[in-house]
Formats: structure tokens, C-alpha cells, sequence
């Protein structure tokens, strides 16, 4: 398995490989500049969205407060 490659990067991001992996992995990855400057960026991606927060909009709420209202008619919720 080559470990240089973007599947491999994101292993290493979502924490999915062993403790020798990743270092195996890092040691790669240090010696080569273009492959180190690759997962960077990738790595400042992940970050950034790791770091957003996504919300419905106010007629999306709506709309699903109508849709459980409605459906749930006839239901014993005690």
C-alpha cells in the first residue's frame, strides 16, 4: 500500500490509523516537499470545515414543525 496518496491523508485526519502508521505516514511526508505542501492544504481544509456550523433555514423549521403537527395525529405520545 502506498502511503502516499489522498486516501491515506485522510486516514491520517480522521485519526483511522495506528499509532506506527502515522508516523510512518508523517516520516513520509516529511521528506517529500510537494507531498508536504499537498496534504497542508488538505489538512487546512479539513480544519476550516471541521470548524463551520451548518443550520436550517427558519422555512425549513417550519416546515418540518408543520410536517411532525400533522403526522402526528392519532398518535399516543403519553
Amino acid at each position: 500500500m502506498s502511503m502516499l496518496n489522498s486516501e491515506a491523508m485522510m486516514r491520517y485526519l480522521y485519526k483511522e490509523m495506528t499509532p506506527k502508521e502515522s508516523n510512518d505516514f508523517l516520516s513520509l511526508i516529511e521528506e517529500q516537499p510537494e507531498l508536504k505542501s499537498q496534504f497542508t492544504e488538505l489538512k487546512e481544509g479539513f480544519q476550516n470545515l471541521d470548524a463551520m456550523q451548518f443550520s436550517p433555514s427558519p422555512e425549513v423549521i417550519d416546515k418540518l414543525l408543520q410536517y411532525g403537527a400533522s403526522n402526528s395525529q392519532g398518535l399516543d405520545l403519553q
